[in-house]
């Protein structure tokens, strides 16, 4: 049981993945539906995969199981479209995953 699971009181409506066609457009496909999480709307600045600097609105935390949603991934809450910008993943002291940190734009 992860420490956090008591703190998972708010839902995410859905989580969808992107695959790229001929044209670089994105298409999205539903991956997670009605996920528990912690939502924490504040800004702050974090720095993406690429090294880039980047405004996060949204902090979230999830569980573990979780932890191959990847950046650009679409996430919606409350009719509100986010996109994945940035990532983390915390272990406990065992170094199994303890829960996943993810940040939306």
């Amino acid at each position: 049981m992860s420490i956090v699971s008591g703190l998972l009181n708010q839902t995410i409506d859905s989580i969808s993945s992107f695959t790229l066609d001929g044209y670089g457009d994105k298409s999205f496909k539903e991956i997670y539906t009605f996920v528990n999480c912690r939502w924490q709307e504040r800004l702050q600045i974090i720095i993406s995969d690429k090294g880039e600097e980047i405004t996060s609105k949204v902090e979230v935390w999830m569980l573990s199981k979780y932890s191959d949603i990847k950046y650009g991934w679409k996430i919606v809450k409350d009719d509100e479209t986010y996109m994945v910008v940035g990532k983390a993943i915390a272990y406990n002291l065992s170094g199994q995953p303890e829960y996943l940190k993810l940040y939306l734009a």
